[in-house]
């Protein structure tokens, strides 16, 4: 007879447990529908994918590298100046893209989330270019660059220290 009961607590363990994760997959496309850090989301274009997609994103090395140097003449204990990562191969099957265009002369730029199965795998920001940071060099026309990366460690990193 316990045996029984402790097999029904199990299943009902289970079952709960299976709830909440699916709860909070779906969450997660709210929590980053209104977030105040990555931006407002509600009006990106949305692309669902019926096969499982694969990508490998990186930070655009002129302006990592950039970014350092401007560092080390300030503080020069400081490594490098970006929350999240260098570098990610992530799987997706969804795409949220969102375009936010201000004074073309300051500033515009993209934000792309990356997810598999409701579950946020990646976010990159692209920056408009119209030269390279190094070299001076012009870009004709400007160019987007991925200048910040987060994978879904970083993500949920940087989401809990922003809050």
């Amino acid at each position: 007879m316990n045996r029984v009961k402790a097999q029904n607590v199990f299943v009902a363990f289970f079952c709960l447990l299976i709830l909440s994760v699916s709860a909070f997959a779906a969450n997660e496309k709210n929590i980053l529908l209104h977030s105040t850090y990555f931006g407002n989301l509600e009006n990106a274009k949305k692309k669902k994918f019926s096969e499982i997609r694969m990508i490998e994103l990186h930070v655009w090395k002129p302006y990592a590298t950039y970014q350092t140097k401007i560092n080390k003449m300030y503080t020069p204990s400081f490594k490098f100046p970006l929350d999240g990562v260098l570098e990610v191969r992530i799987k997706y099957n969804e795409i949220w893209k969102d375009k936010k265009e201000s004074d073309p002369e300051i500033e515009d730029n993209i934000t792309t989330i990356y997810w598999l199965n409701d579950q946020v795998q990646a976010i990159s920001y692209e920056n408009r270019f119209i030269s390279n940071p190094l070299t001076g060099k012009k870009f004709v026309p400007p160019a987007y660059k991925i200048t910040q990366l987060y994978d879904r460690i970083s993500f949920f990193k940087t989401l809990r220290k922003y809050r």
